[in-house]
């Protein structure tokens, strides 16, 4: 779902794409999908070849630098599990319209939301630390998160003592993933956009390793070859992936 306003001036743009898939006992869904990518300047201008003369010229295709609706690709993901969901923004989570203490999972993406944005601000910082300190299970995905609260310094110890990783840069010099032996993406290989595909360029995604009881689960192939995702099972549950989720192109 998404909403426009009208008047006699024209439409406006629309909000981001809510994502919502109904149980069909009439339950309420315990996985809620937190939209958190915001961010749309000029960083993320897509490059195209004009000619020998203009050369390349960074334009703005809007649908290629924030579509607002990647919580499509999170919710197909759910629906082909046979999982039902609410969906939500994380300014709607922010304000308190939406508590995560209602539900069991938490799947929160937040693409190239950085500095500017914040990747997770002081508010979704605390939220996150009540709900994961009460049990909860959460799935992050973002490719700035380390580089805003480590390499910036926002907030290196949720980012330590939370999200159970360790910083070790912020761009993994390749598109290609793969799963540690051992672990639960074993034998997996994949790939996310390097601006080719049908969500958007991930061009600085940052560089892991495993802290205070977490687990490496999936590294990067090539590039620096360091941590692309890390895992936890304790007193809480947590994947984090260091490249944004939507972003795998198969």
């Amino acid at each position: 779902f998404r909403v426009t306003a009208l008047n006699e001036g024209g439409e406006s743009f629309p909000t981001p794409t809510v994502a919502v898939r109904t149980p069909p006992s009439g339950e309420r869904p315990s996985l809620l999908i937190v939209d958190g990518f915001d961010r749309l300047d000029q960083t993320a201008l897509v490059p195209q070849w004009e000619s020998p003369a203009l050369g390349t010229a960074r334009r703005m295709f809007l649908e290629r630098m924030n579509r607002y609706d990647y919580a499509v690709e999170h919710g197909l993901a759910l629906s082909a599990c046979g999982l039902a969901f609410d969906g939500a923004t994380d300014e709607a989570v922010r304000a308190g319209e939406v508590a995560l203490s209602d539900y069991a999972v938490v799947d929160w993406f937040v693409g190239e939301d950085s500095t500017a944005e914040s990747a997770l601000n002081d508010i979704e910082r605390a939220l996150l630390t009540g709900y994961l300190d009460h049990g909860g299970r959460l799935l992050i995905s973002g490719a700035e998160i380390g580089y805003d609260l480590v390499e910036n310094g926002r907030d290196p110890a949720f980012f330590r003592d939370y999200l159970r990783a360790d910083y070790l840069g912020d761009d993994a010099n390749t598109y290609d993933f793969g799963g540690t032996a051992g672990g639960p993406f074993s034998g997996l290989a994949g790939r996310f956009d390097d601006g080719s595909g049908d969500t958007y360029e991930v061009g600085y995604p940052d560089r892991l390793a495993a802290r205070n009881g977490s687990s490496l689960v999936l590294s990067y192939t090539g590039g620096t070859a360091d941590g692309a995702a890390v895992a936890y099972r304790g007193d809480y549950r947590l994947v984090y992936l260091g490249f944004p989720l939507e972003t795998v192109t198969d």
